[in-house]
């Protein structure tokens, strides 16, 4: 009894750094039960079967190993928001990817146009906000904790000095958005596997810094943060009107369907509105975080 009392006293007292109960598991529950056998990558026109499967179980690990890391670092007391925000930001990236938007992509510009606004607005900010970065990190074993933090602290060292600059990842993520949206672009990773997939990293990645950029402005930052939040409203807005008001099919991948009109409008109207409200609600949040006093409210770090 007395080897067993003291081993249970040091188990009970770092109560800060033990890791979430079982509760916190639903979120690699929902992101289990949220991967379909659905490929990945089921509107690019040309691939083999090998190929497509490798490429397949590779997005779904990449999708996997960050909620199971977060899961395995996250400590006890974490605000429950951040869980929601992770959740369904991984969520909203399985449902892009592996559901069936992903199926109806190859049959309809509007749906494939649902799917790279889940990509660029809708989960990077919600992953974000989560900040999942440290709880994975912890989430590692004790051996790799190291090794983990050279290629961060080197090779990533470029890409988080970038995410400290609203300018440079605005720039960036829309640079992205409308390079993927150029006709000759877009057809060519609709007929390459790799080159589709290259499309929905390059997508992805530049809203993950973009976003992280806006959330992480403070002071006179935030004035910068709004301006390119309300540009970006305005550039992709017009992308969005230059597809729904076009005379004539500009992607030739859907020019077969009969109603390819009214799907290239639907596909413009869904990244001038529901994208452009996404970018004026953020807009409006970094607005009242910019009016409150100073000291008001409490940063989100890092």
């Amino acid at each position: 009894m007395t080897d067993r009392n003291p081993r249970a006293m040091s188990l009970r007292r770092p109560v800060h750094l033990r890791r979430a109960p079982s509760a916190g598991r639903p979120l690699l529950l929902a992101v289990l039960v949220a991967l379909p056998p659905s490929p990945a990558h089921a509107h690019a026109i040309d691939g083999n079967t090998v190929a497509d499967g490798l490429l397949d179980a590779l997005i779904a690990a990449a999708l996997l190993l960050p909620a199971l890391l977060y899961l395995r670092g996250r400590r006890r007391g974490l605000l429950r928001w951040r869980d929601g925000a992770q959740a369904a930001g991984l969520l909203l990236l399985v449902g892009a990817l592996f559901g069936p938007l992903e199926a109806l992509a190859s049959q309809s510009f509007a749906a494939h146009m649902a799917q790279h606004m889940v990509l660029v607005a809708l989960a990077p900010p919600l992953l974000a906000l989560a900040r999942p970065g440290p709880a994975m990190l912890r989430g590692l074993p004790a051996r790799l904790r190291g090794v983990a933090r050279w290629p961060r602290q080197r090779l990533l060292r470029p890409l988080t000095n970038l995410s400290r600059s609203v300018r440079a990842t605005a720039v960036l993520h829309g640079l992205t958005i409308w390079l993927w949206h150029v006709p000759a672009a877009f057809e060519l990773a609709l007929r390459n596997d790799l080159l589709h997939a290259a499309e929905h990293l390059t997508l992805l990645a530049s809203g993950l810094l973009f976003w992280r950029a806006v959330r992480r402005a403070r002071g006179s930052a935030q004035g910068t943060a709004l301006m390119w939040l309300l540009l970006t409203l305005m550039h992709t807005g017009l992308l969005g009107a230059l597809l729904a008001l076009s005379p004539h099919p500009l992607y030739p991948s859907y020019a077969l369907r009969p109603d390819v009109l009214a799907d290239q409008q639907l596909a413009g109207l869904i990244m001038w509105v529901p994208m452009g409200l996404v970018y004026l609600a953020a807009g409006q949040w970094v607005a009242l975080r910019l009016l409150r006093p100073h000291g008001a409210a409490k940063p989100l770090r890092a």
